[in-house]
């Protein structure tokens, strides 16, 4: 699954499932993706990176779940790329609950990599 390839891509899950191998977030260096998850669960069995050449921003909010299935999610995976990652609302000034996220690994890359804990529970 790829969301921004070489433009503007967006995702927001409120329910449901989603399944895939490797997801990318803000793939190409012309690539912009956004993730909002604010219900349902969204399942990697391979990695996920967020932000691999382009920007990527993944925001996890309460009643979500976030499952990259024992992999690696990777943050600023090439250099001049931008990855992010929410807990809670992207927005630091009004935070939210945060969903759940599982993985056996951050791994932060040569570009920039952040994670905002910005949840109220």
């Amino acid at each position: 699954l790829v969301i921004g390839n070489a433009g503007q891509g967006n995702l927001n899950q409120t329910g449901g499932h989603i399944t895939n191998t490797d997801g990318e977030i803000g793939y190409n260096a012309s690539g912009f993706g956004v993730a909002t998850l604010s219900g349902g669960t969204w399942t990697n069995t391979g990695n996920l990176t967020i932000g691999r050449a382009g920007t990527g921003i993944l925001s996890v909010l309460a009643g979500s779940t976030l499952d990259v299935d024992g992999r690696t999610i990777y943050l600023g995976r090439q250099g001049g790329s931008q990855g992010t990652l929410n807990f809670g609302s992207s927005d630091l000034d009004n935070p939210t609950g945060a969903g759940t996220v599982s993985a056996d690994a951050f791994v932060f890359g040569p570009g920039t990599g952040i994670i905002n804990f910005n949840q109220n529970n």
